[in-house]
């Protein structure tokens, strides 16, 4: 229960995290002397431009378009071009407010990194692993079905990879590696920063290298969330992906979790000793 109210937490605060930065990105996109610019032509608009005369509201967007574009310069330069899955459905913001909230990491590679640790049985990883692709399904078919189309296809578009550009062995790699420095750094760096009093959120820089990774031949970063993939594309009706990806995501959880046990190991508590 547990585990599915965590998955069930950090899924919609990472589509509404999609959503509005999908929204940020449409405005930033606004210029003043396209009148077809699909902005002015979204239905979230049309409202709007009942309400408002033409150059008041383009006047308007301008001045936002203007403010989001600053907001966007200090995200990953990927982001615009929608390259950064991970930044969404893997951002270590979210994912350890969740855990603050339930005590549970809802991400299958850090998971699978707290099995190479110990921290959690086998048997309850084989539990885990069907809850997290079920839930976010479910999350997501919630969202399809009822939120207006326009939330949909901003929140719930497939993440996809080119597959045939590089040897599927090259694109493992990539996988892997980024997969599992990812696990190492969202279970280190906030330690480290609570010892000195550093905020957590400053996390999120330290991770852009990471979320700029490139893990396929067009240059896609990694999202670290093979529920997303495969949940995003079977709602979507698009074809799978490839099962490689799913395998690196979880293999480099676990190569994330040998090395936390050789050089980040958990404490261990010394029984005490009685004369």
């Amino acid at each position: 229960i547990r585990e599915t109210q965590a998955v069930s937490l950090w899924s919609c605060c990472s589509m509404m995290f999609r959503l509005c930065v999908s929204l940020l990105m449409a405005i930033a996109s606004y210029e003043e002397e396209t009148h077809e610019n699909e902005v002015l032509q979204s239905s979230w608009l049309q409202t709007s431009a009942t309400m408002l005369s033409e150059s008041t509201l383009k006047t308007c967007l301008a001045t936002v378009s203007t403010l989001a574009g600053w907001i966007l310069f200090w995200f990953p330069p990927k982001l615009m071009s929608r390259e950064c899955p991970g930044f969404f459905f893997a951002n270590p913001c979210i994912l350890l407010w969740v855990r603050d909230k339930t005590g549970v990491i809802p991400s299958l590679p850090i998971r699978c990194c707290e099995y190479m640790m110990g921290r959690i049985s086998l048997r309850l990883l084989l539990a885990i692993i069907p809850v997290h692709f079920v839930t976010l399904y479910s999350t997501a078919f919630f969202v399809q079905r009822v939120f207006p189309d326009w939330v949909g296809s901003l929140t719930l578009q497939p993440i996809e990879y080119n597959n045939g550009g590089n040897p599927w062995v090259v694109d493992l790699f990539r996988q892997v590696l980024v997969t599992a420095a990812f696990s190492v750094s969202v279970l280190v760096i906030p330690v480290l920063f609570r010892l000195n009093k550093i905020p957590s959120s400053a996390i999120l820089i330290l991770l852009y290298p990471i979320y700029q990774c490139s893990v396929d031949h067009s240059g896609m970063g990694d999202c670290f969330s093979p529920n997303v993939l495969l949940s995003l594309a079977i709602l979507e009706d698009r074809p799978l992906p490839a099962i490689y990806r799913i395998v690196g995501t979880m293999l480099g959880g676990m190569i994330g979790g040998r090395i936390m046990l050789n050089y980040f190991p958990d404490e261990e508590v010394l029984p005490i000793k009685t004369e």
